[in-house]
């Protein structure tokens, strides 16, 4: 059973990858998203079939059946999309070579602290499937045993495939969402090659970033899925609101946070679309599928939110105190200027050639200003709440920043004064 287990797990991968490839350029979404799109949704799928098959008791391999019945007979004429995935830009191959060694440089077997006391042990668990509620257990209330099951269920589903507990599969899979962050933000930036090759460089070089990418979170899919989130709403491709819908459904079933994900984009579909009720409409109809599976853990096995659970009736104090207001600000600028220095250096560095601010940036404002308001309202001490999460706040909104900025400036001539300055250094003429 185990052999036949890791087999389907990866002609399930494969062939929803290829799906989901076809689909795209059937759909004319744009090739890295595309590609990003179809990478990301397949161990989606597979994690997510784990956990109801933990949720209700049924065979896994059945389960993993189920993709071979649905897609399999749609498969032709995706070998020219296979090839453009496998050999794009030459300069971007060399930058996902140093990209890998250098994650390899800082990440750690097992991860740190939250990877192996609460993703990695609760993917533990779940590999037991007749006793993975012993998570829920109240002596393991630190491991924060309410947080939804989709990493852990990915983990645990590719060491069913596996036969057994490794400690790459996790690593291997946080390096997935570093690298497809890497990737959707090197191809916005094209044809304008000299700007993404900066943009690759610098966050290479940041080493807050790089220490939150390698750290086996699950910060960085949160990072990922939001930065894909306004990309649908910046593009418009087709069907935008039902894949944005989708992507928040996937968010919230990967962190509580996705719950502010899914709050911000509401509000941000309402007060943005004229057409609000249709918007809506496509928006839920992407939520829902994923949505369900999530609350159902939410409402017949996770225990209370410690968040939740340790409010009282001081929140309206807590509200009216000027010493939280100013320490949540003193904090919040120290954490930009210290551990996101690359963000504020390229504003400054590029304030020259921004053109506009888009709309889009409302979303990522919105979410930070949530997460702000939460560390009021926090039953925890608050120094030592925001010390041990902010930066990882932070880091959800970050590729998305960086995206926008992209967005917002004179892209040709940034570019034409990187290729003049690459140029003068090396002697050559333009």
């Amino acid at each position: 059973m185990s052999e036949l287990v890791t087999l389907l797990t990866f002609v399930d991968i494969i062939l929803l990858c290829l799906f989901f490839l076809i689909w795209g350029q059937k759909s004319l979404f744009p090739d890295y998203l595309t590609n990003v799109i179809a990478i990301l949704i397949s161990p989606v799928i597979v994690g997510t079939l784990y956990s109801i098959s933990l949720f209700f008791s049924i065979q896994y391999v059945f389960l993993l059946c189920l993709p071979l019945l649905t897609i399999f007979p749609v498969f032709n004429n995706f070998r020219s999309k296979i090839i453009r995935i496998l050999f794009p830009d030459y300069r971007f191959l060399w930058i996902i070579w140093i990209g890998i060694l250098v994650f390899l440089m800082y990440t750690e077997k097992w991860g740190e602290w939250d990877a192996w006391a609460i993703w990695n042990l609760h993917a533990k668990f779940l590999y037991y499937e007749t006793s993975w509620t012993s998570m829920l257990h109240p002596n393991l209330a630190w491991s924060h045993p309410d947080y939804p099951l989709l990493l852990p269920a990915m983990v645990a589903s590719f060491w069913k495939a596996f036969g057994g507990i490794h400690a790459f599969v996790p690593a291997m899979i946080s390096m997935l969402f570093y690298l497809l962050i890497l990737y959707v933000l090197y191809s916005v930036c094209k044809p304008f090659v000299y700007i993404g090759i900066l943009l690759m460089v610098a966050l290479l070089l940041d080493v807050n970033f790089m220490n939150l990418v390698s750290s086996q979170y699950a910060d960085s899919f949160m990072a990922l899925l939001l930065l894909l989130i306004v990309i649908l709403q910046t593009e418009k491709p087709a069907n935008f609101h039902r894949w944005t819908g989708f992507l928040v459904s996937v968010a919230l079933s990967v962190k509580n946070e996705g719950y502010v994900f899914l709050l911000a984009i509401c509000i941000y579909i309402f007060i943005i679309e004229k057409n609000r009720f249709s918007a809506f409409i496509s928006f839920f109809s992407g939520l829902i599928p994923l949505l369900i599976p999530a609350l159902y853990f939410k409402l017949v096995y996770a225990p209370m939110n410690d968040l939740v659970a340790g409010q009282s009736g001081s929140v309206f104090d807590k509200l009216l105190s000027p010493y939280r207001y100013f320490h949540i600000i003193r904090f919040s600028l120290e954490t930009l200027f210290t551990k996101y220095y690359t963000f504020v250096l390229l504003v400054i560095l590029l304030r020259n050639f921004i053109t506009s601010i888009r709309k889009e940036w409302l979303i990522p404002g919105l979410i930070i200003g949530f997460y702000l308001c939460i560390y009021l309202i926090t039953p925890r001490d608050l120094l030592w709440h925001m010390s041990t999460s902010m930066k990882r706040l932070f880091h959800h909104i970050y590729p998305v920043v960086l995206f926008l900025l992209i967005k917002n400036i004179d892209l040709t001539a940034v570019n034409d004064l990187l290729k003049n300055k690459y140029l003068s250094l090396t002697g050559n003429k333009t």
